[in-house]
């Protein structure tokens, strides 16, 4: 089983030749590299670190969101009664037109 590390991008491609592309970046194994890519494959790579996670801000978070949950549910409960008012008004107002008509 023949390995052959992909020059432009570093990846490991098995069963390869020089003829075949390379299953990361689709260039051909064999291609000369150009500098620019040359340049970039031995410059040291430096990732940002990594957010660890604060168990106090889940916490904090957390409470918060508990926190906003009743206000939101009386909130959600004071749109359903002034629905269920303007709803009753109208169909008052359409009793009368219609009582109204008959008269």
């Amino acid at each position: 089983m023949l390995r052959i590390k992909c020059p432009h991008c570093g990846a490991g491609n098995q069963d390869a030749t020089e003829t075949d592309t390379c299953w990361q970046c689709g260039t051909v194994l064999g291609a000369p590299v150009a500098r620019m890519e040359e340049a970039r494959s031995n410059a040291p790579s430096a990732s940002a670190p990594t957010q660890q996670l604060d168990p106090t801000l889940l916490n904090q978070l957390t409470d918060q969101s508990q926190r906003t949950r009743p206000a939101s549910q009386a909130n959600q409960t004071r749109q359903i009664a002034v629905l269920a008012v303007v709803l009753a008004v109208i169909a008052i107002i359409l009793l009368v037109a219609v009582l109204a008509t008959k008269g």
